[in-house]
């Protein structure tokens, strides 16, 4: 007789002894209705308005659509107003609006003292040269 098992000798087979436990979905309970003023509804859509004008209104500021700018920086501090009266506060899209109004006004001012400098630059050199 041999010390190992033959052919057909099987592996013991080993139970985990736990069992992994399926979760449970909780039970879906109705949430209660509560009514919203329109007006608020109202308000936070141009706050949401405000918000997205603002900035646009910086960021074209800052990549060169200066006029485009200012007036979305006039709509946007205009948008915060109404939805204020309508009871939400929008900082945000006001802060955003006077930025982009600010810095446009800024790089307009420099781009017209740039011009006005290379004109006088222009008319104070001479027209005619002078050979001898």
């Amino acid at each position: 007789m041999s010390q190992y098992p033959g052919p057909y000798y099987q592996q013991p087979v080993v139970q985990p002894i736990m069992q992994p436990v399926q979760p449970v979905q909780p039970m879906m309970m109705a949430q209660p209705m509560v009514a919203v003023d329109p007006r608020y509804m109202e308000g936070q859509k141009l706050a949401q308005d405000s918000h997205t004008l603002g900035l646009c209104a910086l960021i074209g500021s800052l990549i060169g659509l200066d006029l485009i700018s200012f007036v979305l920086g006039i709509l946007a501090i205009n948008k915060a107003g109404q939805a204020e009266q309508m009871g939400v506060y929008e900082s945000n899209g006001r802060g955003m609006g006077w930025a982009g109004i600010i810095i446009s006004s800024i790089v307009v001012i420099i781009t017209l003292f740039w011009f006005f400098f290379i004109f006088v630059i222009a008319a104070a050199a001479p027209s005619s040269s002078y050979y001898y």
